[in-house]
């Protein structure tokens, strides 16, 4: 715990700081652009590493889980060895296309 005497010099200098932002915001341009940058670098590393951890966490399971219970969504397994993957389109419907 800060001492009380510390607690108000910060308290003035955080004041201080913010009428100088207020009366001439182009003294902390620099400020401004410093910490922008800052947080544009740890913003790219966040998102990076919590888009691996998704990755990791749910669709790496999901695909074993997949690959578990034999769920072939696209139908390439070579057990089947079909002649050809082609399938045929359904028909269209007088609604299906309007224009």
């Amino acid at each position: 715990m800060m001492a009380p005497s510390l607690v108000w010099v910060a308290i003035g200098l955080l004041s201080l700081g913010a009428l100088t932002a207020v009366l001439r915001p182009v003294w902390c341009r620099g400020f401004h652009r410093a910490g922008m940058r800052a947080g544009m670098a740890v913003g790219g590393v966040v998102v990076a590493v919590m888009l691996a951890l998704l990755f990791v966490l749910m669709v790496v399971p999901m695909g074993w889980i997949m690959r578990r219970f034999g769920y072939d969504p696209l139908g390439l397994s070579p057990r089947l060895k079909p002649s050809s993957h082609w399938k045929a389109s359904a028909r269209f419907s007088s609604l299906d296309r309007l224009f």
